[in-house]
């Protein structure tokens, strides 16, 4: 096969692929400028959450040119995740939610612009990573990192996969430098959730930490230097009745040691609702165990 011929044949490949899935491919109303949305299923869109405007109310153009009403469903501002509903039936892309993504897989980029246009742009996996956390405190289950920079309407797009299945939804949120997709495993969880629960629960521990350093002592006592002492526990919160008070000294959490916060952070994902957590801490100068059950915060105290 001539390189010319080889070009045409994947030239033809990716237009293919992106015909297949402009359907599912939609605008959503932004705050300034529109971004991208994707029908994930026959009712439910999925968008970028930094994207929206502050009202309840949003207006999505479709793959037809049809402007049709949504309301926002939920939203999980750690992860820039967004989903919508809509009384309109919208024909649903096929998600790769179990498909692990390498370094070098091709992809294609799939958005519309704000007169609904498709924009697509083919782009290569750059990099992958296991449990990425980003600034925001959401947990990814893989990082995955698109050598191409974002270009207008590029937050709520799709990354899809050459067998026409999408692997995520892209953002420029998380980096001015680079694209970031945010795992379609992720996205599913999260629609899942919201139409067994209704909404998203939020893990909770109720408790005020800060890092120190421990004396000589008790270095030798619990065998690591650096512990979170306890400053406070809110009232009839999970910390509390784990039985931590303030002045106590977490120094392992699920037998990991601690150096920061971020550390007990790192455990707090929705998951981990319900969860018997293994706690050592040190109080009185004695190495003590307790088991710390890891909350959902309370409807009154969520911020969606």
């Amino acid at each position: 096969m001539t390189q010319e011929l080889f070009l045409e044949n994947l030239s033809a490949e990716i237009s293919q692929i992106i015909e297949r899935v402009s359907p599912s491919i939609l605008v959503v109303q932004g705050r300034r400028f529109p971004s991208s949305g994707i029908a994930w299923q026959k009712n439910l869109v999925i968008t970028t959450d930094h994207s929206l405007p502050p009202s309840e109310e949003i207006q999505i153009r479709t793959s037809s040119g049809e402007l049709i009403a949504a309301v926002l469903a939920g939203r999980d501002p750690s992860t820039d995740i967004a989903i919508l509903k809509t009384t309109t039936d919208l024909q649903p892309i096929e998600n790769a939610a179990d498909q692990k993504l390498k370094a070098g897989q091709l992809s294609v980029i799939v958005g519309r612009a704000r007169g609904g246009r498709v924009l697509a742009q083919l782009t290569m996996i750059s990099g992958t990573d296991e449990g990425y956390r980003n600034w925001r405190g959401g947990t990814f289950d893989q990082f995955i990192r698109l050598d191409t920079s974002a270009f207008p309407g590029f937050s709520g797009s799709a990354l899809v996969l050459p067998n026409g299945k999408v692997a995520g939804m892209n953002t420029s949120i998380f980096s001015r430098h680079f694209g970031l997709t945010i795992p379609a495993s992720n996205i599913e969880r999260l629609v899942q959730r919201l139409s067994t629960k209704g909404y998203f629960g939020k893990p909770y521990l109720g408790v005020l930490m800060q890092p120190i350093r421990l004396s000589s002592k008790l270095q030798q006592l619990s065998g690591t230097d650096i512990g979170l002492l306890v400053m406070s526990s809110e009232e009839s919160s999970p910390a509390e009745q784990a039985g931590l008070i303030a002045g106590d000294i977490i120094v392992r959490f699920d037998k990991k040691n601690l150096n920061s916060t971020q550390d007990i952070q790192e455990f707090l994902n929705e998951e981990s609702i319900g969860k018997e957590i293994k706690t050592t801490i040190v109080r009185g100068g004695k190495v003590q165990e307790l088991k710390v059950k890891i909350g959902e915060r309370p409807l009154r105290q969520r911020k969606e």
